[in-house]
């Protein structure tokens, strides 16, 4: 199998295949949104799948869109199962195989707590490389922690930055808590 007949096994099974830098699949299963990232390779005598999975949501996407102020590229990935990679190194990937990394996919995604997850994200350190700063910020926004929000708000005014990452301006931060604001309000 190669990687575009892998791709029409996902559709087939009801995912949406994608890609950008890399190769994907993507299926809406209630409140979530389940990826796998995957590979295949063709190796000597054999093949070799690999999947990485993780989860978003509808709610999520839009609230880190939003509070990046519409930039092209957004990471909106809730939480990431890197651990748990489906590896298979067969002589040939099958059908099955897919059918495997799906229903581990979706098994994993469904065990995931949301609610809990925010809480995570707003429990993180500001000073957390990447784009767990625009994350923290969004689950602020999402769980309606204004309080909080407008104390980010107030120190990048006289100049801290409070350990955000350097592409998070505070035009982050006050979208951050217009969009906390909203759903204070219920919009």
């Amino acid at each position: 199998m190669n990687a575009k007949e892998v791709a029409g096994v996902f559709t087939q099974l009801g995912w949406t295949p994608k890609r950008d830098i890399d190769r994907y699949a993507e299926k809406e299963t209630g409140d979530r949104v389940v990826r796998i990232l995957f590979t295949i390779k063709d190796l000597d005598d054999f093949q070799k799948f690999e999947g990485s999975h993780s989860i978003r949501t509808e709610t999520f996407t839009a609230a880190v869109k939003e509070i990046e102020g519409g930039r092209g590229e957004y990471n909106d990935l809730l939480k990431v199962n890197f651990k748990n990679k489906v590896r298979f190194q067969e002589p040939e990937i099958t059908r099955k195989h897919i059918e495997i990394a799906c229903d581990k996919a979706i098994e994993w995604a469904m065990s995931v707590d949301i609610d809990q997850r925010y809480e995570e994200l707003c429990s993180l350190d500001p000073a957390t490389p990447g784009a767990a700063g625009v994350w923290h910020l969004a689950a602020l926004a999402l769980n309606q922690h204004t309080n909080k929000l407008l104390t980010y708000q107030k120190h990048f005014e006289t100049g801290d930055r409070c350990g955000f990452v350097n592409f998070i301006t505070k035009d982050y931060i006050d979208r951050a808590v217009i969009l906390a604001e909203q759903n204070e309000a219920g919009l």
